[in-house]
């Protein structure tokens, strides 16, 4: 008895645990494209193309930022060149940042 009961433990933790890391992966796809969207509102209202962005980041295409931006294929901007975009938008790593706390502190009561 006392093994079943450890065996339904177990499993009910690992389904506890599987559940959350899926809720968790959700959120950090959430949080990416929040940041991804600041990175475009901010890099047009300094009146900055993507091409321009790349250059002054080293990059000869404007792709590289393009694909950051939509988040093509899940990829997404580091934390190297989103100080990198900052610095060149002279802002603020805040402004960023802006509105992801809000994904972070959100609780689900499930876990």
């Amino acid at each position: 008895m006392v093994a079943l009961n450890l065996l339904n433990f177990i499993r009910l933790t690992l389904y506890k645990v599987l559940k959350l890391n899926e809720y968790l992966d959700y959120q950090s796809k959430e949080f990416l494209d929040l940041i991804s969207m600041n990175v475009v509102k901010i890099r047009k209202s300094k009146g900055f193309s993507q091409l321009r962005l790349a250059v002054e980041m080293g990059y000869s295409s404007a792709s590289y930022i393009g694909r950051m931006e939509i988040r093509k294929n899940g990829e997404h901007f580091n934390l190297i060149q989103l100080f990198k975009i900052a610095k060149i938008l002279n802002v603020s790593i805040k402004d960023i940042f802006e509105g992801t706390d809000e994904i972070i502190q959100t609780k689900d009561t499930n876990y």
